[in-house]
């Protein structure tokens, strides 16, 4: 799958070169998505989270592992909004909104009168708010559902990025099957800013787009602040 980019490609950094060249080779493992709705740990099992480091480069919000009942227990922090359950702040929507429901976990503890998701109609798409992206923030993961039975029902997954200089791109992580996803589970452990160098900071936003057919539930999208 093709990446696009803002020219000129002559003032690309090494840092977000990197950071292309290692999602985009990440991308086609990715996009084979999970046999069944369990995650497998890598091998070894998911290694727990060192402490927090003294000095960040980005700032990192409240920690907590929200996905340690599927084996993965790193910790993270969620994306401003990420919940659905209170103000969006920041989150641009295209043919989709927020509805009542949620992952059936509540892992962000939403009250559940109050509980709430993000429905993308199919050909939809929703951009995350802005935040600061260093290495130290390997990956990201959140919950999802697909609405829906239409065998080509698929959530495009991407990371969009602008350095200090200007230079900015959308690269794609991975592409998940309606097929996989008829019932709640959690995403796949997704790269974010693994390839980029030490000291290397990027503004990212994370971009789900629906294929047109079925819409997609989203719910408690996480970022883990840690490198390994």
């Amino acid at each position: 799958m093709p990446y696009i980019i803002n020219r000129p490609l002559r003032r690309w950094l090494a840092a977000p070169a990197a950071f292309l060249a290692l999602l985009v080779a990440a991308a086609p493992a990715a996009a084979m998505g999970p046999a069944h709705r369990h995650v497998i740990p890598p091998r070894g099992g998911f290694p727990a989270s060192p402490q927090a480091p003294s000095a960040s480069t980005c700032p990192v919000g409240a920690l907590s592992q929200p996905f340690s009942q599927f084996g993965d227990l790193a910790q993270y922090f969620p994306v401003h909004g990420g919940s659905f359950s209170g103000l969006l702040g920041g989150w641009s929507l295209t043919r989709g909104s927020v509805v009542a429901g949620g992952d059936p976990w509540n892992v962000a503890n939403a009250p559940a009168p109050d509980q709430r998701m993000l429905q993308i109609a199919g050909g939809g798409e929703a951009v995350s708010p802005t935040f600061c992206m260093s290495n130290a923030f390997p990956s990201w993961r959140f919950f999802l559902q697909s609405v829906g039975s239409s065998p080509a029902s698929a959530l495009n997954v991407w990371v969009q990025w602008t350095d200090a200089q200007g230079n900015s791109g959308r690269v794609p992580v991975t592409a998940l099957a309606g097929t996989a996803y008829s019932s709640w589970a959690p995403s796949p452990v997704l790269i974010a800013g693994a390839g980029l160098a030490d000291g290397a900071t990027v503004n990212a936003q994370l971009v789900f787009n629906a294929m047109p057919g079925d819409a997609w539930n989203v719910d408690d999208v996480y970022v883990d602040p840690y490198s390994r």
